[in-house]
């Protein structure tokens, strides 16, 4: 019943799975509500804060509003105050309150110990074997690093760090495509990363990497969606999160039926679809992709040297997204795994954490795969 973990990190999000490694099956892990109160008491103030996954996210993109409010702990008014200011001067952390600094590691230590401790609550600490952390191609050697660094200082020695890029194309089997052009598209249920890359073989540990030859970041995510039909239903009076339980229905049923308040609501795929489409949501990811395109032209990289189009991401699910991409990238797009995650797919991943790997608390060195080669 062993179990590989891994985790995902976004703006304003966690997203973990679990591998079973006997069935090799993935299911989606439910963290629930993993924030842990930090209280800054000095002289000139006391106050307490709820740290959210914002906090631990080094994109350029992390002080954007929208990604950060939808957190239902801005309930609290020393949280909304806290970020509101941090949003508003458009840095990262840290920030001081008072006299007083909260580092962005020390939000992330709480919460990822709170992370760690409700997974081994759910499977119970000696099943799990590892935990593996794939991290964006932008910016990886620094997150990497810092990774690294945060897993040593709790104490968790059994752990890899993998280049989203490379893991991406290992998880539709494509690892043999070296040096092909590739775009690489998550879909978050707040942001949209869209990368130009392509896979290289390096004389050094790790010997497969992800070049980034390009890459945008937009906000555009599921949340909104939710928004948008829970204004379409004002009569129903549901919840977002209500709103996000009918999309989740519909992912795999053509209608939703249900007595809601004393009414009896039915929605079907199709009226979402239309929904969607007269607020725009479409049109505009049809605009971003172009912009993807145009930026891939600016750096030398046409349409047609684009071998594959790999996707993945919790919200990449809903079928309004992929009847877009479909009809926007033809053959090349590929989204049969994009709600799995490919990284607890995969143990010949290469590890950032250079020549050596960490496995069940001890050291060990890479092993070579089928050709030989040190991965």
């Amino acid at each position: 019943m062993a179990k590989l973990i891994s985790l995902f990190f976004g703006n304003a999000f966690i997203l973990a799975y679990a591998l079973d490694e006997s069935t090799n099956q993935v299911e989606a892990i439910n963290l629930k509500d993993i924030s842990l109160p930090i209280t800054l008491d000095s002289l000139q103030t006391k106050e307490t804060i709820y740290p959210i996954p914002a906090m631990i996210c080094f994109d350029d993109r992390i002080f954007y509003g929208q990604e950060v409010r939808t957190h239902k702990k801005f309930f609290s008014p020393h949280t909304f105050l806290y970020m509101k200011q941090y949003i508003a001067k458009n840095q990262h952390l840290p920030r001081i309150i008072g006299d007083q600094e909260i580092s962005n590691f020390q939000a992330a230590e709480i919460l990822m110990i709170s992370i760690i401790h409700r997974i081994e609550e759910i499977y119970g600490a000696e099943n799990i074997s590892m935990y593996v952390f794939p991290v964006p191609p932008k910016g990886f050697e620094i997150f990497a690093q810092w990774i690294e660094k945060f897993c040593f200082r709790i104490g968790l020695v059994s752990f890899k760090i993998v280049d989203g890029g490379v893991c991406s194309l290992l998880a539709y089997g494509l690892g043999h495509e070296l040096g092909t052009n590739f775009m690489y598209i998550n879909f978050g249920p707040m942001c949209l990363d869209l990368y130009i890359l392509k896979v290289e073989e390096s004389s050094n540990e790790p010997r497969l990497r992800s070049v980034l030859l390009g890459g945008l970041n937009k906000n555009y995510g599921s949340i909104d969606i939710h928004k948008s039909l829970r204004d379409e239903l004002i009569d129903y009076n549901i919840t977002v999160r209500k709103a996000a339980e009918i999309v989740h229905h519909l992912i795999n049923n053509q209608t939703f039926e249900e007595e809601i308040n004393g009414q009896q609501l039915h929605f079907s795929r199709t009226q979402l679809h239309e929904l969607l489409n007269r607020k725009g949501y479409g049109q505009e990811l049809k605009n971003i992709l172009a912009d993807l395109i145009d930026l891939a032209s600016g750096i030398g990289v046409t349409y047609e040297s684009v071998q594959y189009v790999l996707c993945a991401g919790s919200s990449l699910q809903v079928p309004y997204y992929r009847n877009i991409l479909k009809d926007f990238f033809g053959y090349k797009l590929l989204y049969n795994k994009a709600h799995n995650c490919p990284a607890a797919r995969w143990s010949g991943i290469p590890s950032a954490s250079g020549q050596w790997q960490y496995h069940q608390g001890q050291l060990r060195a890479p092993q070579p795969d089928s050709k030989g080669r040190r991965l």
